[in-house]
């Protein structure tokens, strides 16, 4: 009882803490991953208005500088160098002419008189144009700087004819500052990461190991079409770490147009999922402390019943020894076991009625007037409380019918007293070698029976052997007197109940009928009752 509450109750914390554990994993997956995506948002829109803002700066130095004479090259290197110091995210500033020389520059890019190297951004006509250089800015000790973003617009003079284009390469300080402020809110002390993905899906703002590796399609393609939200992802620079990553779109502002840029913040699922796994560590706790307490119980309350139940064993096993003194303890306890031990006593008195039975029987049904053994009399009164008995604790009645061979000759050579020595011999010698709870019985002439109360694993052997042993016995030389001395054989067929029949009268029949079969085959010997003995006729008595 105990292991087994034990068992039920590991199996039921076990169940609960795995589906405890996912719905509580699914739960905050879901609202993690929802703030992850909000804070995507919230970068992207950070993006957004800063774009649009140093556009805006742009498109109106661009003006300003379409006013002044290409030749005044100091006013329009002061106009690039001031740019360039007023915002410190623009890493270089220039004004290229038409045919895409630096006319001003200022900060670290070409320099004045040096041709441009990206023709497409002086396409821009009419309105700012912003485009990923595919560039990263140096640092001062020449190492990889920030990733650098393009704005261009037109330098338009006022009778409207284009002198020229103002670029200015943007870099990723205030993109980073936006990456602190924002990520504080939600990372705490979880190491939260924002990273930025041109529109090829290509991580260009990140950590150093994420740079130039492909955004996981699951976060790239929606981020890509304008839908925002959060997945959980394998990414290319952390393989052995799954992600939660939340995801936007950078979409653009007014007539800038869409850069194709994506925003990525991740967390790795671990780290995000780590309070589930404390809980289902206190669930898997507390749900085995509690089912060792519930099994301690179990094995209380299962000594608490065994306890009257080995009283009663203990009875029975002096009992089955033959120590008659001794009586089924009356117990207390669960309703059921006293109910059992009062059925208990009254099982055993009414065995002991019916031992009393047979015993009377034994002493009142007479004896054979020659050998002292029972006779047919006594056979056929006590059969039925000796299958009473075995019946009671589920045991077989072996049936061994029996009889001499060559008693007719030790009349015809030596006479009848001959004869009757002889069978009060046989019959002593079987007296004392069946036991108390077996029964020998002459049943007329030199034909005994022996009845035998058989109990554990192969009832058929245990008469078999018996009657063999009976049969040896019955062989041994009988003295006559003056010297002289006989000796017969014996055959015997063997049959049980309830084994071969449910009538105990009809088993007797089927034990000489094997021996009818011994005696043709051959005397001396022992036949168990089969399905070949049902084929000969008993013979009458």
């Amino acid at each position: 009882m105990a292991l087994l509450a034990l068992v039920l109750i590991a199996v039921l914390v076990i169940g609960l803490q795995t589906l405890i554990g996912r719905r509580a994993a699914d739960q905050m997956a879901a609202e993690i991953g929802a703030g992850l995506a909000e804070v995507a948002q919230q970068v992207a829109d950070r993006f957004d208005r800063e774009i649009w803002s140093r556009s805006n700066e742009i498109r109106l130095a661009a003006r300003n500088l379409a006013r002044i004479d290409p030749e005044d090259e100091g006013r329009m290197a002061g106009v690039a160098a001031g740019l360039q110091s007023t915002f410190p995210s623009v890493v270089w500033v220039g004004y290229v002419g038409p045919d895409g020389r630096c006319l001003a520059a200022s900060g670290m890019g070409p320099q004045i008189g040096e041709t441009f190297p990206d023709r497409d951004l002086l396409a821009a006509a009419d309105r700012p144009l912003v485009m990923d250089t595919h560039r990263r800015a140096a640092g001062e000790d020449g190492s990889p700087g920030p990733h650098l973003l393009a704005v261009a617009a037109p330098a338009v003079a006022p009778d409207g004819r284009q002198r020229g284009t103002l670029v200015a390469w943007l870099g990723w300080d205030w993109g980073r500052d936006i990456q602190r402020d924002l990520g504080r809110a939600l990372r705490r002390d979880r190491p939260l990461e924002i990273l930025v993905a041109d529109a090829a899906g290509q991580v260009i703002i990140g950590p150093e190991a994420a740079i130039g590796q492909p955004v996981p399609r699951g976060s790239a393609m929606p981020a890509a079409t304008g839908r925002n939200g959060w997945v959980v992802a394998d990414w290319p620079d952390l393989p052995d770490a799954r992600q939660l990553t939340g995801h936007a779109a950078v979409i653009g502002r007014g007539d800038l147009g869409v850069v194709g840029w994506t925003v990525h913040v991740r967390l790795p699922e671990h780290v995000a999922l780590a309070p589930v796994d404390g809980l289902r560590q206190t669930v898997l706790i507390w749900g085995l402390g509690g089912g060792l307490m519930m099994a301690l119980a179990g094995w209380v309350a299962a000594g608490w019943i065994a306890r009257p139940l080995r009283r009663i064993a203990q009875a029975a096993d002096r009992i089955r020894s033959g120590d008659d003194g001794v009586e089924i303890p009356e117990v207390g306890g669960a309703t059921e076991v006293e109910l059992l031990s009062q059925s208990l006593r009254a099982l055993i008195d009414r065995l002991t009625h019916s031992r009393s039975e047979l015993d009377h029987a034994l002493s009142a049904a007479g004896r054979d007037a020659l050998t002292g053994l029972p006779n047919r009399r006594f056979f056929d009164e006590v059969l039925h409380l000796l299958t009473d008995r075995i019946a009671a604790h589920n045991g077989t009645l072996g049936v061994i019918f029996m009889d001499l061979d060559g008693f007719k000759a030790v009349n015809d050579v030596h006479g009848h007293a001959a004869g009757d020595q002889l069978l009060i011999t046989v019959a002593g010698r079987l007296a004392h070698a069946v036991r108390e709870r077996d029964v020998a019985i002459r049943l007329g002439g030199d034909e005994f029976v022996v009845l035998l109360d058989l109990e554990g694993e192969d009832p058929a052997g245990q008469a078999r052997r018996t009657a063999e042993r009976l049969i040896a016995l019955v062989g041994l030389p009988v003295p006559l007197g003056e010297g002289a001395a006989v000796t017969v054989g014996g055959s015997a067929g063997v049959a049980l109940w309830p084994a071969d029949h449910a009538d105990p009268r009809e088993v007797l029949e089927l034990a000489d009928a094997a021996l009818y079969a011994v005696k043709r085959g051959g005397r001396g010997h022992v036949r168990l009752h089969d399905g070949a003995a049902r084929g000969f006729v008993s013979r009458n008595k």
